[in-house]
């Protein structure tokens, strides 16, 4: 287990994901959203020696945009799927249940809004639409899952979030006045 500061100010405790479910997840990605085909994408080539001899799909800019939608789709599968599978367990120190009441009014809003909300439970649903608030929030978490979190991610999430305080400071205080506490 992993703690990770979220831009919010919370920490959250992850679980390593185990490598086989990371494959699978991995695989199922590639299948639900598969590298184009090269050969659909080549083209005559002008002024060739040899008659009939094709351009290579790389040279071809929208293949290349296929392949990074591609990759693209297949990367936000991985995403979602790793923290559909459950890798936040708690908020540091506090029981799911008593994260859950505390955010039950914007959760609730949340529902009102949009309708039904794609987590397992209400513990889920607070981390993936209140808790994680940035891209930053969400690698830092992939990379606790996968084991690959550094002390420089961990360095960089607690500077993200003191630059929110500071701030969040400056626009509370009074024209003139400095927050005690808060380095500026």
């Amino acid at each position: 287990m992993q703690s990770v500061t979220l831009s919010c100010g919370e920490v959250v405790v992850v679980q390593r994901l185990a490598p086989m479910l990371q494959s699978l997840i991995i695989d199922q990605s590639r299948q639900m959203h598969p590298p184009p085909d090269p050969k659909q994408y080549q083209r005559p080539l002008a002024n060739a020696a040899i008659e009939g001899a094709l351009e290579p799909a790389e040279m071809n800019p929208d293949y290349n945009a296929a392949v990074n939608q591609a990759r693209l789709h297949q990367a936000l599968y991985v995403t979602n799927k790793i923290l559909q599978c459950g890798v936040v367990t708690q908020v540091e120190n506090e029981e799911t249940e008593a994260t859950v009441a505390r955010y039950a009014d914007q959760l609730a809003m949340i529902r009102t809004a949009v309708g039904q909300l794609d987590a397992p439970n209400d513990f889920q649903a607070v981390v993936l639409y209140i808790l994680i608030q940035s891209p930053e929030d969400r690698s830092n978490i992939l990379k606790a899952a996968q084991g690959t979190l550094t002390q420089e991610d961990v360095e960089r999430a607690a500077a993200l979030f003191r630059r929110k305080l500071q701030r969040a400071a400056r626009d509370d205080a009074p024209e003139g006045t400095q927050t005690p506490g808060i380095p500026a």
